[in-house]
């Protein structure tokens, strides 16, 4: 009787200790609004690898974001995404100079070549607060993890308990296997006592695709302007 009663207590005091360290997570990330940023990535593919310098601006709240990164020898725009509450949208100089945008409405049934989307780009500032009521918390080999459902794919979280923060995002397919998946290897700390990722590195399987993005001169909670989220009007568009 007594080792059953041991059990149990063990599994409680577990599922406390989860629950605190996720409020404590969901805490600190409540207080992050908006994030404006200097961004810079490096894409990595089998033939070679291309660097951009941007900008990143965020807004919790109205779920907006743009990224816009430039390059070069004159500095042109080399890729621009975003979503504001009308709708999405995704341009890249170097896959196919097609303007490509869609309804909010409609981001879990459209997929992009490598399932980069403005709403994956959002989950990776991990800024959003976890809700139990969608998803559940799992203890495995002393790592814990929430699990949850995005468009219809199984999204495993994985959390740094020392911060607490949101360490990484992978993406399976309904066999079970990593669609994409993100890993946060440096963090950030703000003011309010949580982090925000500094380095992060995103692999997509299907396209044998590494993205790595750093931020830089972070600032959290200053007024971002409407204009910020306008979505931009290229002539070769196409609306998916």
């Amino acid at each position: 009787m007594l080792k059953y009663i041991l059990i149990f207590l063990a599994i409680f005091n577990s599922t406390c200790y989860a629950n605190d360290v996720v409020d404590k997570l969901n805490s600190a990330n409540s207080h992050i609004q908006t994030i404006q940023a200097d961004i810079h990535v490096t894409t990595m593919r089998d033939r070679g690898q291309v660097s951009a310098d941007g900008t990143l601006v965020y807004d919790k709240q109205r779920s907006c974001i743009r990224v816009l990164t430039k390059g070069g020898p004159l500095n042109k725009v080399v890729t621009d995404m975003g979503q504001n509450n009308q709708y999405c949208w995704f341009w890249s100089r170097r896959v196919d100079g097609v303007f490509y945008y869609w309804d909010v409405k409609d981001s879990e049934r459209v997929k992009l070549p490598g399932d980069i989307n403005p709403k994956w780009m959002m989950d990776t500032l991990n800024t959003h607060l976890l809700d139990e009521n969608d998803g559940r918390v799992v203890i495995q080999g002393g790592n814990l993890f929430f699990l949850t459902s995005v468009g219809g794919q199984t999204r495993v979280i994985g959390i740094d308990q020392r911060r607490p923060a949101m360490l990484s995002h992978r993406s399976y397919d309904v066999n079970n296997n990593v669609v994409a998946e993100s890993v946060v290897e440096d963090f950030i700390p703000t003011s309010f006592g949580g982090y925000l990722p500094k380095r992060t590195r995103i692999k997509i399987k299907s396209e044998k695709l590494t993205i790595l993005w750093s931020l830089d001169k972070v600032r959290c909670n200053e007024h971002v302007p409407d204009g910020c989220f306008l979505m931009p009007n290229y002539t070769d568009k196409r609306k998916l």
